[in-house]
């Protein structure tokens, strides 16, 4: 297996900030144009534009600009340089309650595409989705699961008056 890119300590520095981060994630499912990461984050299109500057003079982004007919810039989008990078150091200098809602946030992003694309099912008063993927995909998938589980116990709460979140997530392999 081929080994993830590293982020450079100013690519770090600049993730580390949960919004920035959020504005990241939402670029790793696809290109997008400002208008479209501010209505998915709910963010400001002066943030977003901060962010979005930010990245790109440390390469973690690139932007894209297609001209109209008169030669001036019709549409901006901005992507990915390398989708694949890693972003567990980013994660670790986050408090746990943000590291969970960016995941939380990252999920139901996914689960409202899977659902446009008539995938989810119900069952009871559960929703839930069924996607069939590849069986080393589903390994890899099973692997992160397993380092989210830890984290997830490591923080989690067990007696306490303080308002608490449940987080629910199952899988299961039907090829074995």
């Amino acid at each position: 297996m081929e080994k993830q890119p590293v982020l450079t300590p100013e690519q770090q520095l600049i993730l580390s900030n949960p919004n920035a981060l959020t504005t990241f994630l939402r670029l790793l499912d696809g290109e997008s144009s400002i208008e479209q990461i501010v209505k998915r984050t709910g963010y400001k299109p002066l943030e977003v534009s901060v962010y979005l500057e930010q990245m790109k003079e440390v390469g973690l982004i690139e932007q894209t600009n297609t001209q109209g007919i008169v030669g001036k810039s019709v549409k901006v989008t901005y992507e990915v340089t390398q989708p694949d990078i890693d972003l567990s150091e980013v994660v670790t200098h986050l408090r746990p309650s943000e590291t969970l809602s960016l995941l939380v946030h990252k999920v139901q992003d996914d689960f409202g595409q899977i659902e446009q694309q008539n995938l989810v099912k119900e069952h009871s008063l559960v929703k839930y989705a069924q996607v069939r993927i590849r069986p080393q995909a589903f390994e890899e998938f099973r692997k992160l699961m397993d380092t989210l589980n830890e984290f997830v116990q490591q923080n989690e709460v067990k007696d306490s008056s303080e308002m608490l979140t449940f987080l629910m997530i199952t899988y299961k392999n039907d090829l074995q």
